[in-house]
């Protein structure tokens, strides 16, 4: 509330700018302060002590800007905003993530490659089994060939017996000494699938791949909802008996087809990052993703609005059987139009 000109406002921060609305449904702001170099203080109303007021003292301006609140845990909140209201420290977290993000592109590459070389080793490791295999089922045969040669050529000479046997040996001494090795790679590589790192790529593929099918979802429902609903009531609001009006039809209908937009667009970044598995760079899309969410506050605040004037426009037989045609289309999945205006809601509490 702006107490200097004794009207009641709303007010809404983003980054280092305050904006104040003349109503709380308000859709464009009466007014901007620049927060950045801005002091904020409490200040003590003498008119008035109902009143939580806080000062905002701008750069070169020698009348400070007054604002009071209904309670003083708001009013405390609100200054303790305001004085945190800076690009430098916007910039200042930016750089921390950088950094973060940096670190975790270092541990995914490692992993990475430890995996590859993992992968390497497994393939060598299944043609070395398979030729061990082939070499032991030819050792078995020639040991029959042998057994056979026995009984035929009893008066072969012994030492040529003994060196065929040494052969024999040497051979199963080297199979068995390969399968030892392979055993003791099998075991470390089940170690390194069983470390607290597997358990963490697995648990962030896992959740990865669950936000993936979840947009997915989301963007089918935002889409039945503009092309089931919205366009064509708002061509049936132009017609020359429109059941509804163009100003009944975006109140219903607030932001709808620009939240799709949004949500089409993020969708598209995902699945072309999730085409580069396992090598995973998401921050970029919900630093765009960001910013963009402001349209999900005024969704958001006009949502009851949106139910109210729906249910108003339901009184209206025309209106009210051409929706009812459209909520039975099979796309429309047996939803109702109120279901689907509150999937966006759904969707902002489960982010």
């Amino acid at each position: 509330a702006v107490v200097s000109t004794q009207s009641t406002g709303w007010c809404v921060i983003f980054r280092n700018l305050l904006f104040y609305y003349e109503r709380e449904n308000s859709t464009r702001p009466s007014g901007v302060v620049l927060l950045e170099g801005t002091t904020c203080q409490r200040a003590v109303m003498h008119d008035d002590g109902k009143q939580f007021a806080f000062t905002i003292s701008v750069a070169n301006d020698k009348q400070p800007l007054i604002f009071a609140t209904e309670t003083e845990s708001d009013s405390l909140v609100w200054i303790s905003a305001i004085s945190q209201s800076s690009m430098l420290r916007v910039e200042k977290d930016c750089i921390e993530l950088q950094v973060k993000l940096q670190e975790v592109q270092k541990r995914l590459q490692t992993e990475q490659s430890t995996k590859m070389e993992y992968q390497t080793f497994t393939e060598e490791q299944v043609i070395t089994i398979k030729r061990l295999r082939d070499e032991n089922f030819k050792l078995k045969k020639h040991i029959e060939e042998l057994k056979m040669e026995k009984f035929k050529t009893s008066s072969e000479n012994g030492s040529l017996k003994n060196s065929e046997e040494e052969r024999i040996n040497a051979l199963v001494s080297s199979v068995a000494h390969r399968w030892y090795n392979l055993t003791r790679w099998r075991k470390i590589i089940d170690m390194y699938v069983k470390s607290e790192h597997a358990d963490s790529m697995k648990k962030r593929n896992r959740v990865l791949w669950q936000l993936m099918k979840s947009e997915e979802d989301y963007v089918s429902q935002l889409g039945t909802l503009v092309m089931c609903f919205y366009k064509p009531l708002k061509m049936a609001a132009s017609s020359s008996h429109p059941p509804l009006s163009h100003a009944q039809l975006n109140l219903i209908f607030r932001n709808c087809e620009t939240l799709y937009y949004i949500h089409q667009i993020f969708l598209q970044g995902l699945q072309v990052r999730m085409e580069k598995w396992p090598v995973l760079v998401l921050g970029d899309l919900f630093d765009m993703l960001l910013p963009l969410l402001v349209v999900y506050q005024d969704f958001v605040r006009n949502h009851a609005t949106s139910l109210e004037v729906l249910t108003q426009c339901k009184h209206n037989h025309n209106f009210y059987t051409l929706l009812e045609k459209h909520e039975n289309k099979p796309a429309a999945y047996g939803y109702s139009l109120e279901m689907y205006l509150t999937f966006p809601i759904q969707r902002v509490s489960f982010s």
